[in-house]
């Protein structure tokens, strides 16, 4: 009797494959570099774990002590060309994140999540909003708390006005949970109408630009 035929599955070939030369490891890291770059404004920190995560997936033939520095390489080639700078994507952030009404802490945090090193933050923090203002901490933080108010409808822009005591209370734990001081909340909070909250962002604003 014959015996059954067994059904034969098919060798892995995987590791038998050779891994790609130098030259093409590194085209194929830098035509995925350009391509995330175009649509992405992004930090160095970012960009790496992109190109590992394309490694991963794509090179998974080349041994690390061969990746590693091709991804290295592409990194650097990336910034002295311009297209990835962590001093410009985080000055970027920085205004645009006052603009928004974003405290400093709220911003150091999400910096810091984008892989921006502290010391870098500090130092752009430290810069004053305008090539030609001077800098001026409390003014900044204090302006941004205004524009928090305006844009939770809190404090001078709330739709019911005055507030009341327990109203007051969540709303000073509206502004410390976006990272405001107890200083500045109850500043803005102590403010009697829209108006008076306008006339002191510009004022404020003056005071940090001139």
């Amino acid at each position: 009797m014959n015996e059954p035929s067994k059904t034969r599955r098919p060798a892995d070939r995987s590791d038998a494959r050779p891994p790609p030369s130098d030259s093409r490891i590194q085209a194929r890291l830098r035509n995925k570099a350009l391509h995330y770059l175009g649509r992405y404004a992004t930090t160095t920190h970012r960009l790496k774990q992109v190109l590992i995560r394309f490694a991963a997936r794509k090179l998974e033939t080349v041994p690390e002590d061969r990746l590693l520095p091709a991804i290295a390489i592409t990194i650097e080639d990336c910034q002295r060309l311009g297209y990835v700078d962590d001093q410009q994507f985080a000055l970027s952030k920085i205004r645009s994140g006052r603009a928004q009404g974003q405290s400093r802490a709220a911003l150091t945090h999400k910096l810091m999540q984008s892989g921006i090193k502290s010391d870098l933050i500090s130092e752009l923090m430290s810069r004053p909003p305008s090539d030609t203002g001077r800098h001026d901490p409390h003014a900044i933080e204090l302006a941004a708390c205004i524009i928090s108010a305006r844009k939770k409808r809190i404090g001078p822009y709330s739709r019911n006005f005055p507030i009341e005591l327990d109203e007051r209370q969540k709303q000073l734990g509206k502004l410390a949970r976006a990272g405001f001081s107890h200083e500045h909340a109850r500043r803005v909070l102590s403010l009697e109408s829209q108006q008076e909250a306008e006339d002191l962002l510009y004022e404020v604003t003056e005071a940090g630009e001139n």
